[in-house]
């Protein structure tokens, strides 16, 4: 009944299921492609397959109920089923190819389902059902998004591109693109807003290339590209990326620099510092250090260096809302209880930060999620505490032209969305200490 692939993917969805709370679909990604012998087309299908079931798993219980005979099924057919009624719902199967398939399942009502479930006079409901969300989830959305709610759910299922960054120290994007194309037979096209993202349209094993090897790109959704570009590090200046990760936004931020100046990336987690000094090395970052800090203060050498910094960039841990059509299990990994821890460390991490620029410095507070609780109320609170703190507002730092598509009403912040801008949702604030 199901190809290779759909079994490859109908397997995937059961291990996870069985154990969701100790693995990510990343990593069971990562070990069926060493497993199988897959073409970088295949193992897109498959990704794209899994991550689109992941995500509509209420809108594959409703077409199960709405769309099928009654009657109990076949235990044996319900998995596959569920398969065919995912890809279908996510428009990786058409509805006459899936009716060669399965014939007793109305396939055009399958594809229509989303329209249908409009019909929800409820908005909650109906968010939670289109966007296969838990409820405390839907109605935070619906409370802040309105009428907007339906296209940002939409967005935020949707499948999400493969955007990279092309790396200054070695080359411009103009230039990483006729590399991928002349060397790789890779075909990509400019990111409409971050400048040196590319949109990759090829299936392709980017990170076997030797373009990668040679530190010519990194992965990097666009919104996240943007808030490196906001940073806006002066020529030859003191950049600390106070939550460094795996150090995304640290590369982007040493590329701005075209490795001069001097970047501080500290973290909590030893691994992910690792992972980076790995990442610097292929990218020629020879102008970034790394520091291991423990999550409740810095080091004395960590916390000078932000004293004299010009930037300090503080991408918080956050719900993740904004990335949800690349990580889809946050659906089942967040919850009301974890979104109201997160808050007070945000707040804090902020406080810290704000508490140590100098005068005329700035400090960055970026998240990946789309909620107003982890993102403008944070930001004023710290402003409520810090008279000496301003806004610098995103439309003033890219320009008007560029500024004003991807900012909130006031323009002072960045406000980007999958619905809107085709990136993942992601939101930024930048202050700056008054001079005194």
């Amino acid at each position: 009944m199901l190809d290779r692939l759909d079994s490859l993917v109908a397997e995937l969805v059961d291990r996870f299921g069985k154990d969701r709370r100790a693995t990510t679909p990343s990593k069971l990604l990562a070990e069926t492609f060493r497993e199988e012998r897959l073409k970088p087309s295949q193992q897109k299908k498959v990704k794209e397959r899994f991550h689109g079931i992941l995500a509509h798993q209420h809108l594959i219980d409703a077409a199960l109920e709405r769309c099928t005979p009654g009657g109990a099924m076949a235990r044996s057919l319900v998995a596959p089923t569920r398969i065919l009624l995912g890809r279908v719902l996510i428009g990786d199967l058409q509805p006459g190819e899936a009716r060669r398939i399965l014939e007793w399942v109305d396939w055009n009502r399958v594809a229509n389902l989303r329209e249908e479930l409009r019909d929800i006079e409820d908005p909650i409901q109906r968010t939670a059902l289109r966007g296969s969300l838990p409820g405390w989830m839907a109605h935070r959305l619906v409370k802040e998004f309105g009428d907007e709610v339906d296209d940002l759910v939409t967005g935020l299922v949707s499948k999400a591109p493969v955007t990279i960054r092309a790396n200054l120290i070695r080359g411009d994007r103009e230039a990483l693109a006729d590399r991928l194309r002349t060397e790789e037979n890779v075909e990509t096209r400019p990111t409409p807003h971050a400048l040196q993202g590319l949109e990759v349209l090829t299936p392709a094993r980017l990170f076997r290339t030797e373009i990668y090897a040679k530190g010519w790109f990194e992965m990097q959704d666009e919104a996240s590209q943007l808030i490196a570009e906001i940073s806006a590090p002066p020529p030859g200046g003191k950049v600390f990326d106070a939550c460094a990760g795996a150090g995304g936004k640290t590369l982007a931020l040493a590329s701005i620099l075209q490795g001069k100046g001097e970047v501080l990336a500290a973290d909590s987690y030893v691994p992910r510092l690792k992972d980076l000094q790995t990442r610097c090395r292929r990218a020629a970052a020879h102008n970034v250090r790394s520091r291991h800090v423990r999550e409740e203060e810095w080091t004395e050498e960590v916390t000078d260096f932000a004293r004299d910094a010009d930037r300090i960039l503080v991408d918080v841990p956050c719900t993740g809302l904004g990335s949800l059509r690349r990580n889809p299990d946050i659906r089942w990994k967040v919850d009301e209880k974890t979104a109201s821890r997160l808050r007070g460390v945000q707040e804090q991490l902020l406080e810290r930060a704000v508490a140590h620029l100098k005068p005329r410095a700035r400090a960055i507070y970026a998240t990946c999620t789309v909620l107003r609780d982890e993102n403008e109320a944070v930001v004023e609170a710290i402003l409520a505490r810090h008279p000496e703190l301003e806004i610098v507002s995103i439309v003033e730092i890219l320009g008007g032209e560029r500024g004003r598509p991807l900012a909130d009403p006031s323009g002072r912040f960045l406000r980007a969305l999958p619905h809107r801008h085709g990136t993942d949702g992601f939101f930024c604030a930048v202050l700056r200490r008054v001079a005194g």
